[in-house]
């Protein structure tokens, strides 16, 4: 494992408003979490993701981020894409959740970040109960891929809510993917516009989607 003062500890992404406004969100955490990052020291990604990870954890007691090296931590890399890295992934109570960022969460995709990290250890965003108990019941393992750009506010209501639903049914495990920076992902995928969900491998759809929409997608996948 790296130490966290290998790379930066501040990054230009989040700037004194955006402290504040985060530092509103994560006080209402109530339980510690871990930023989980798979990365290189040499790459400049990896460098990037990493100094924004130190700044975010700075911002709550409640938070903390380890980084490691690809291969160095088999129980993280089970969860993710070893050809979508750097990777980052949420620890919460000894256990890695089902859920992914893939790339740096900056840009709109703070937003999604910051909310499945409250999602997981804060009060969280309500949910329609009846809802809540079908994604619940979802008795299958489901593969969810979010094509994204960081540029892109329906991208991260999207993250958001397919992140959610992960953390309500971990059988459900949900990969954020930075388009920009896998060109042969997108090339092979031929991925023109974003978001786009590939739920499966197999199911495509465009477009900002609400949980129960999702949930019919996948339900019917």
């Amino acid at each position: 494992m790296y130490s966290n003062d290998v790379f930066p500890m501040v990054s230009s992404l989040i700037d004194d408003d955006l402290a504040n406004n985060l530092k509103g969100v994560l006080q209402k955490l109530t339980a510690p979490v871990v930023l989980c990052a798979i990365v290189d020291s040499a790459e400049p990604t990896s460098i990037e993701l990493a100094g924004f990870l130190n700044h975010f954890c700075s911002l709550s007691d409640m938070l903390t981020c380890e980084f490691y090296s690809p291969g160095e931590n088999n129980l993280a890399e089970e969860l993710i894409d070893s050809q979508f890295l750097p990777a980052t992934l949420l620890r919460y109570k000894n256990t890695y959740q089902s859920i992914s960022f893939h790339g740096i969460p900056g840009g709109q995709e703070i937003n999604a970040f910051t909310l499945a990290i409250y999602n997981c250890a804060g009060p969280g965003q309500e949910v329609d109960l009846k809802l809540k108990q079908k994604i619940e019941k979802i008795n299958k393992d489901v593969s969810v891929q979010i094509c994204v750009s960081l540029g892109c506010h329906h991208c991260a209501n999207l993250v958001a809510v397919c992140q959610h639903m992960a953390l309500i049914n971990p059988r459900i495990h949900v990969a954020s993917i930075d388009a920009r920076l896998y060109p042969d992902f997108v090339a092979a995928e031929k991925i023109e516009r974003v978001p786009l969900l590939i739920i499966n491998n197999t199911t495509r759809s465009l477009g900002d989607k609400t949980m129960k929409e999702v949930y019919e997608l996948i339900k019917n996948s």
